[in-house]
């Protein structure tokens, strides 16, 4: 019996729309943010999505980085480029909430700890 894969698409991590409008222009947008998308930030900005004092310490200049790894699950021809292009003092804030809103969706329910890495380890069953 072959692999479905077409199964993946409905066990694929929460998404979030996200609409942009300049003038007459406007694009919408999913961001998604599963553990390619964590992968890649920690790749390119050396910080954790699943720290809260990784995220405190973004700096405006990273967040290009985060939108960019957010939206490959469903944009995958988008560059870090194009999303800096599209970012702006007017937008910033709507995009970050945006942003911080697809993450919270994807975070576990209940008593995990924010601020702690997920580890490759299980947890011993006591």
């Amino acid at each position: 019996m072959a692999f479905d894969k077409s199964v993946f698409a409905k066990l694929a991590a929460p998404t979030v729309p996200m609409t942009l409008t300049q003038g007459d222009a406007s694009v919408d947008l999913l961001l998604c943010y599963d553990m390619n998308a964590a992968k890649a930030v920690k790749s390119a900005l050396g910080k954790s999505l699943f720290s809260e004092n990784d995220l405190r310490a973004m700096d405006p200049s990273d967040w290009p980085t985060v939108v960019w790894a957010g939206l490959q699950c469903h944009q995958k021809g988008i560059t870090v480029e194009d999303v800096g292009s599209i970012m702006n003092p007017g937008n910033y804030q709507y995009i970050v909430g945006k942003c911080m809103e697809a993450l919270t969706i994807s975070l576990p329910k209940g008593t995990v700890d924010p601020k702690a890495e997920p580890t490759a380890k299980p947890a011993s069953a006591q």
